[in-house]
């Protein structure tokens, strides 16, 4: 269990880094957020400093939605569901995964 919540954080935070390399415009925001939350170096972060980061906050939820570190979600139905393109029926029985 230690394992695999080590391994989905490391991905989480290897892809917040991929991304905001990509986008040095984003970067650069994150970077004045910290320096203006932070202005000195500290070796203590309180809780009130760590909640005026809502850019950052932000930018990791977004790369989470956007890169999942789970590739498949299961889901069951609660209901009965027949999707428009009558293509995919689920009846509330049925468990699907969701493949990203």
């Amino acid at each position: 269990m230690i394992a695999a919540a080590t391994e989905t954080t490391s991905s989480a935070i290897a892809n917040i880094i991929l991304l905001l390399a990509m986008h040095p415009e984003i970067q650069e925001r994150v970077y004045q957020e910290l320096h203006q939350v932070f202005p000195e170096q500290e070796s203590y972060v309180s809780y009130e400093e760590m909640m005026k980061l809502n850019y950052l906050d932000m930018v990791i939820k977004e790369t989470l939605r956007f890169i999942s570190t789970v590739p498949m979600l299961p889901r069951k139905a609660s209901c009965d569901l027949v999707l428009s393109s009558n293509l995919y029926s689920f009846i509330v029985s049925v468990l699907a995964l969701l493949n990203f």
